[in-house]
Parts: structure tokens; C-alpha cells; sequence
């Protein structure tokens, strides 16, 4: 017997742009395939169509935005990742606007990303990721 593969999809969005619209075309691909596929979309933007369970932390910052509040979604995010300490995960960046990847200030930034795998869309992406941010 074999056992269902889980695999979470982590967004900014599910309703501008490339990046976003291949995030919800990989989880119906995937679900199609017998995966049990979790989104979850930072934003409260969910426009494209995705196949599987959504958690939508944007309903939770549109509630409150702030140090604390995000915080707790970091948190949010982080017992979602960990849930199964077997799992892999690889993070990756499809534009230049590396604001809407990682953390402004460069010390949390890598204490979350650099032990991570990451795969950048181009070689210009991860040349710039990597003089910001050195990992």
C-alpha cells in the first residue's frame, strides 16, 4: 500500500501575476496526481483557481497588521512547515522583488532562509538575492 504525499504550496498570492497563476496551476497538476496539496497565500488576493486546501493568512492581516500580528503568522507558517520534521523545503524566488520574499532587515532574513534550500527563476535574481543577503 502507498501512503498519499503531502505537499504546501506557499504564495504571496493567488491573484496577480506569473509567479502566482504557476502556483495554483502546480497544485491542481499536483492534486491530479494524487498529491494532498495545502496552499497557503500570504495575501488575501486568492483570484486564480487551485485545487486542494487553502490557508489564507491575508484574512488575518487585513484583520491586523503589525510587529506582533506578524509574528504570530510567521509562527502560523513555521508549525505548518514543521509539522512533519522529514519534510523538505525549498523556497523559491521568481522575480526581482526580493521585498516580497524575505524579511527587510537582513539578519532575520537569514536566520530563516540560510540553512534553505532556494532556487532563484534566473541567474540575475540570485545574483542580486545573494549580494543582499549572502545566502
Amino acid at each position: 500500500m502507498t501512503s498519499v504525499k503531502n505537499i504546501c504550496i506557499l504564495t504571496y498570492s493567488l491573484g496577480r501575476g506569473g509567479a502566482e497563476k504557476v502556483a495554483a496551476i502546480q497544485s491542481q497538476m499536483l492534486n491530479g496526481i494524487g498529491y494532498n496539496v495545502f496552499m497557503v497565500s500570504v495575501l488575501n488576493d486568492i483570484q486564480y483557481k487551485y485545487s486542494g486546501k487553502l490557508l489564507n493568512l491575508g484574512i488575518f492581516k487585513d484583520e491586523k497588521d503589525g510587529f506582533l500580528p506578524r509574528i504570530q503568522r510567521l509562527r502560523t507558517i513555521n508549525k505548518l512547515l514543521s509539522f512533519n520534521k522529514k519534510a523538505k523545503t525549498i523556497f523559491m524566488v521568481y522575480n526581482s522583488l526580493l521585498h516580497e520574499y524575505f524579511p527587510q532587515n537582513k539578519y532575520v532574513a537569514n536566520f530563516l532562509y540560510k540553512k534553505q534550500p532556494l532556487i532563484c527563476i534566473s541567474t540575475g535574481v540570485q545574483k542580486k538575492q545573494n549580494s543582499i543577503f549572502n545566502f
